[in-house]
Formats: structure tokens, sequence, C-alpha cells
């Protein structure tokens, strides 16, 4: 290549559609290198291919200033004989992805804590250290330091405001940009999507990146792009080098938009597998005939599973922090005898154990608050009815007979009708007494009126029944029978208009906007539940999974059938088939056969349980695990297929979880 005449090609590293990495010599000073050279021919410096090159190269050149080991060092980028091309220093080894498959999927443990440290030293560089290299005294506006003029004064507002402006974001982290060299050591290579002081160089969308190691932020709003993004990414490396794999493989038998929209959804909600299990697996498929012992400090996998926190809050602040921890835990374990960190790990587990019990006790205190407050709320009422009693005796009397005889009326009138359910009659030795059975409720706040469905109490079949066919998961199994009082329920999912009412929000919904609220998480509902009952008077709540399920089955009066309503899901539901990817106003549907809408499609519903597994032993008005890390949800969504719109299937996510297909319905308990 007569661009290249200046150097010996020693090999074709790689070749991709933007460009095409040589190993060289230099034919006059003879270093060995690396040479990156863009596949367009450019026609001039103005060119935008070239200006983009030059971009990415600016921030290598920038990252190279402190000559980090553990990051690629690039050199002065030129443009010959119309060819884009950058030197770069040549690294003899291959990317951990093929390494880890060299492997057979399994790496000892040591050799995934010295990846840890190295790639976390290298993203402490890139998120905080690199101000140190790259600041300016007069650009900067830094002040001399009294003491010695060689130097500057920083204080914590000047540190903060440089890490901002040279901080530079990786933004496509993943097993195939890490280097692992012969003598074992680590490099972060690719910073083609990189982002330097907010300034996106080239924006990771969907269609570019690795998705199988794409925060879950990404997944909803690619414009947030900060540090924690490259944490998740780092955490999905480092579960894969040390379980094996990555928590939620890329399934390449499905088309591809459904593939990544199941790993989105997996990335958003899903918990990752057991490492150990994993690792477990690999070790005994690797070296056939022994037994696998856990080889690794729980420590790793503690910072792993902080690295791959669903809320960006929660996982590590930068690189700098994760490499900090990554340290401490390193140096401290060097140090602990094998008793001491036997210990360590039984303290931790108790540790554990006690956060469960305090989270159980702080559930039962909230139930027992409920029941307190009912209970007060009943013996107001029945204070406030005694005392208009002694008071207007006369009158209660003759209120007395007229309702009975419009008992009597009512009674008679819907013996004569086929179906009469809302009214019974019951006899004792001294007098006959008229029962009327809790009807529908239609309340109204703030001008917008909203119906209360009343389910007569049951005993129904829970989990993954016949008719619910070959899609059910484990989770929904063993089915197990449950019975429940009766409860009202929302007639539909609270509509935005509803919910502006009671929250006063300040999105743009309209007042009329009978679509269901969406992008509100279960503590949002909490917040909405405890404004409502102050406006209202009464305990609403979210309804448990088993009130859920029992509701979308149609109660006391299913037909069992596969979704809520019908076995035809477009009869009763807005799916991804039908949808036109959103949500629908309610009620557009028809209803099951209590008069409930929209329990298959439109929205999934936030339940009151903690995620847990079944049990197959009969329950009554269970209420799910006492604690946990994820709630359930039900019902299937806009963006959902027929299997996710079951009236038995089951997901679940973090209580802060938001989504554009997840809303609520409201429940209540009979006065």
């Amino acid at each position: 290549m007569a661009f290249l005449q200046e150097y010996t090609m020693l090999d074709e590293l790689g070749r991709g559609g933007f460009a095409t990495v040589y190993k060289v010599r230099h034919n006059e000073l003879g270093y060995i290198r690396a040479v990156r050279v863009l596949n367009e021919t450019i026609v001039d410096a103005n060119s935008p291919t070239w200006q983009k090159f030059l971009r990415e190269c600016k921030v290598l050149l920038r990252l190279g200033n402190g000559n980090h080991p553990n990051i690629v060092h690039i050199y002065q980028p030129r443009l010959l004989e119309n060819k884009a091309l950058v030197e770069m220093d040549y690294v003899d080894g291959q990317d951990i992805l093929h390494y880890l498959k060299q492997n057979r999927n399994f790496v000892p443990a040591d050799e995934v804590i010295r990846m840890a440290l190295q790639m976390s030293s290298a993203l402490a560089y890139c998120h905080e250290d690199i101000y140190r290299f790259c600041m300016d005294r007069d650009a900067d506006n830094l002040q001399d330091d009294p003491s010695d003029g060689s130097k500057v004064l920083i204080d914590d507002k000047t540190r903060k405001r440089l890490i901002e402006k040279y901080k530079v974001i990786h933004n496509d982290i993943h097993s195939g940009n890490i280097m692992r060299r012969e003598d074992g050591n680590f490099v972060l290579l690719d910073f083609g999507l990189s982002i330097e002081g907010g300034d996106v160089v080239r924006s990771s969308r969907r269609r570019n990146g690795a998705p199988e190691y794409k925060a879950p932020e990404k997944w909803d709003d690619e414009a947030i792009l900060t540090e924690q993004s490259d944490i998740y990414s780092f955490g999905i490396v480092l579960y894969q080098y040390l379980a094996g794999r990555t928590p939620f493989p890329y399934n390449s038998n499905m088309s591809p938009y459904k593939a990544e929209y199941e790993l989105g959804k997996a990335h958003l909600i899903e918990a990752p597998p057991s490492i150990e299990t994993l690792r477990k697996a690999f070790f005994e498929k690797k070296f056939e005939g022994q037994e696998y012992r856990k080889d690794y400090p729980q420590w790793l996998e503690e910072v792993i599973l902080k690295c791959l926190r669903k809320n960006p809050a929660e996982r590590f602040r930068n690189g700098k922090e994760l490499y900090d921890h990554i340290k401490e835990f390193e140096n401290r374990s060097t140090h602990f005898s094998l008793e001491e960190g036997t210990r360590l790990e039984q303290l931790n587990a108790r540790n554990d154990e006690l956060e469960l019990e305090i989270g159980r006790l702080r559930e039962i205190n909230r139930s027992l608050n409920i029941v307190l407050n009912e209970k007060i709320n009943t013996l107001q009422q029945k204070e406030k009815s005694l005392q208009e009693a002694k008071e207007n005796s006369e009158t209660l009397q003759k209120k007395n007979e007229s309702l009975e005889q419009r008992v009597e009326q009512l009674l008679k009138k819907i013996n004569e009708k086929e179906g009469g359910d809302t009214i019974e009659s019951t006899e004792n030795k001294n007098n006959t007494s008229k029962v009327v059975e809790l009807s529908n409720l239609n309340l109204t706040v703030n001008n917008v009126t909203f119906t209360m469905v009343y389910v007569d109490g049951g005993t129904f079949t829970m989990g993954g029944t016949t008719e619910q066919g070959d899609d059910c998961d484990n989770n929904e199994l063993p089915i197990h029978q449950v019975t429940l009082n009766g409860f009202y329920v929302g007639e539909t999912e609270v509509t935005r208009a509803l919910w502006k009412a009671v929250r006063g929000s300040n999105q743009d919904y309209n007042e009329s906007d009978m679509r269901p609220v969406d992008f509100v998480s279960w503590n949002d509902c909490q917040l909405f539940i405890d404004k409502l009952n102050q406006l209202t008077g009464k305990l609403f709540r979210l309804p448990t999974e088993a009130e859920w399920e029992y509701a979308a089955r149609g109660g006391n009066r299913k037909s069992n059938f596969k979704f809520s309503g019908s076995n035809h899901l477009d009869e009763v539901a807005w799916y991804a088939s039908n949808s036109d990817g959103r949500t629908h106003s309610v009620k557009g549907k028809r209803s099951n056969e209590i008069g409930l809408y929209d329990m298959s499609g439109n929205l999934c519903e936030w339940c009151a349980d903690w995620h847990g597994y079944y049990s197959a032993s009969p329950q009554t008005n269970p209420l799910g695990p006492s604690a946990g890390m994820y709630k359930i949800l039900r019902g299937g969504s806009w963006a959902n297929g027929p299997s996710y719109c079951r009236v038995s299937k089951r997901d679940y996510a973090s209580p802060d979880f938001k989504s554009s297909n997840v809303g609520f319905r409201l429940a209540l308990i009979p006065d």
C-alpha cells in the first residue's frame, strides 16, 4: 500500500466497516506498532470523517497525558495520500472474550481480581484522575500556591470543576474492548464512542455498541450517559469473566428486534443469575470428575452486584470509587487469616439476615398501622352513630322502618330477575333482617370520577393452570388453592386524569386524558395512594398478587379463560400486535366477567407483594414474602406479546423502577 511505504506490514490485526488495523515495523526507526487506517478515502482535511476521526484521537491523546499503563496509547494522527491513519501501541495478546472462550469459560479467580484492579484503575483515571495531567494554569484560571509558586491551589470546588471538564466516559466497555497481554496484564481499547466533558463524540444508540453490556438507563433514554453507565458495563464484563458468560445473553435465534427487546427488558428488570452456580457448571465441564469449591472471595461478588444495580444512584459513583473499593478489599484479604475471613463472611451473612428481618418487621408494622387505623375509624364511626341514636331515637326508628320497606321492595324486584346477586335475606329467631351485599362504588376526586368494582370472596386455583398452556414459567408453579375475602378493585387502571386530580402533577396531563398513567414506580404508587386516602378518608392500597389474579380470572364468575375475559386476546387487550406502540384510553376493549377492563395488556400493573416463589399449600388471603428486592408486576402491556398477557404470568422489578409500559390499579378493603 503506497501510503504505508514508510512501514513494513507484518500482519493484519483486524478489519471492520470503519477501519483496518495492521501490525507494522517502521522502516527507518525500527519500532513495532499498530497502525489504524480508515477504510474511507479522505478528500481533504475538511472531510467530516476526518474531523470525527480527529475528535476520537483527541480523546486518546488526552488520555495519554498520564501515560496510564492500562489504557492504549496513540501517537499523532496523520492524513497521507487521502488516507487517515494513526499509530498506537501494539498489544501482544487477545481480547478477554476470546481468552475466556479459549479457557472454556473458566479462568482462575486471581486472574479476575487482577483484571478488576487494572481496569477499575483505568476507569478511575478516565473518570477523575485525568484532570491532574490536563489542567492548564491560565486556561482554567488557577491560582498560584503562595508557599510554592510552581504549584497551583486546588480547592474542592475547583477540583470538581476540573474533573467535570476533563473526564472521559468510555461509553462502549465490553469484553472485546479489553485486551489481555501475554504477560497477563490488561489494556482498555477503542474510545470510538467516548464522551469527554459531557460532549458526545458519537451517539451510543441501540444499533451501536454491544447490547449485552448496555446499562438499563441507556435502553430507556439514550441521552442519559454518565460514569455510572460505564460502571454497569464494566460490571457485566466482571460478571462474565468470573461466571463464564454474561448475565443476559443475546438470543441469536430470535429476530434482531425481538432479541434486543428481550435483552433490554432483562437489563431493566431481571436479577442476574447466581454467579457461583454458573461458575460451578463451567468448572465441572472443564475439569471433568473434579468437585468445585467456591474459589473467589465474597466481596468480589458483592462488588459485581453493586455495579449491576438497576438504579444508577445505587452503583459506585465512578471508576475512582470502584477502584478504591476493590483495592481496599484486595489489600484487606491479603492480611486476613482464613479464620478471620470465615468470621467476616459469617458476620456479613448475619448482617444480611438482620436486614431481611428489619424489612419484615417494617412490613408487619405497616400492616398493623393499617389495621389499627381501620379499627380507630370503625370505633369513631360507631361512637358517632350511638350518639346520634341517643339524641334522635324516634327519627332513627322511622328511618329504619322506611329502609326495611325499601329493602323488601328491592328484594322482590331482584328476585324476579335472572342472576340477581346484589341482595340476599337472612333470618334469626327474633327478627328478619335484610343484608345488602356490597355493590360497586363510584367516587369523585377533584371532578374526576372513577369506579371501584366489588369482587365477591371465594376460592380459586392460582398459578399456571391447564388453560394457560405451555407458555407458563417455573415461577407460576406449583398451582395452589387460595381463599380470599371480598374486596374492591379498580374498574380500570389509574388514569392520567385521576393521577393529576390527586397528585396535582405538573406533568403535561390533560384533565380528560383517560389513558392509564405510566412511568410510575411502586414507590410513586404509595405516595399517590397516601394522598388519595387523605382526600377520600378511605384506605386504598395496591391489590395483592392473589387478589389481582383472582379478579383477572373473573372472581367467582370465572370462565377459565387464558386472558382476562377471553381466550382471544384482541377482544380484551391492547398488546404488541394491535397497540401501535403506545397506550390507549381505558375501557377501549371488552371487560372480563366481573366488569374489569385492561387486566390483560395496555400496562403492566404493580401489586403490593414482594416477589417470591409459590408454595403448594392452600393459603387464605396471602400477602407474599415479608421482604425482598423486587415487587410483583402483572398483566402484560402494549409492548408485550400474548404470553406476557396471560392471567397467571408473573413479572417483577425493583420498587423504584419506572417504564413506559408500567402503571397500576387500586384496591380497597370494604368498610
